[in-house]
């Protein structure tokens, strides 16, 4: 991905999450893509948070850094100081999420009326 390999080469500060989740091996894949190793490359450009994506954007912002965010924490997020979009829409930052109801057969104390009205919610217009 260009816009990794411009921020690797310029020791642009950026902030990872570093906490395994699916954002943080996403960014670890795009990273690849791009040839890079991020924690392998030297110097203090690349940080890792350890944290979640909210902690992880607020460090982002402090330090006037770069950062990959989901599009949820990035809506609701209301810290963004000098922080903008640089890269959207690229098929590789799709991230697809998933909703299944619990079968009630294995496990008999799941709430199945409150996960079908999730669900629904989710897959409604609303959602």
């Amino acid at each position: 991905m260009v816009g990794f390999r411009k921020i690797a080469e310029a020791k642009a500060l950026f902030v990872a999450r570093g906490d395994d989740s699916g954002t943080s091996k996403a960014e670890m894949r795009l990273w690849k893509e791009a040839g890079i190793d991020p924690k392998t490359r030297g110097g203090s450009w690349y940080r890792d948070s350890g944290s979640g994506m909210g902690p992880t954007l607020n460090n982002a912002a402090e330090m006037d850094g770069y950062t990959l965010s989901d599009r949820g924490t990035w809506l609701s997020f209301k810290n963004k100081q000098n922080l903008t979009i640089v890269v959207e829409g690229d098929r590789r930052l799709f991230n697809q999420y998933g909703a299944m109801l619990v079968n009630p057969a294995k496990h008999p104390h799941v709430k199945q009326d409150l996960g079908r009205k999730f669900i629904d919610w989710l897959t409604s217009a609303r959602g």
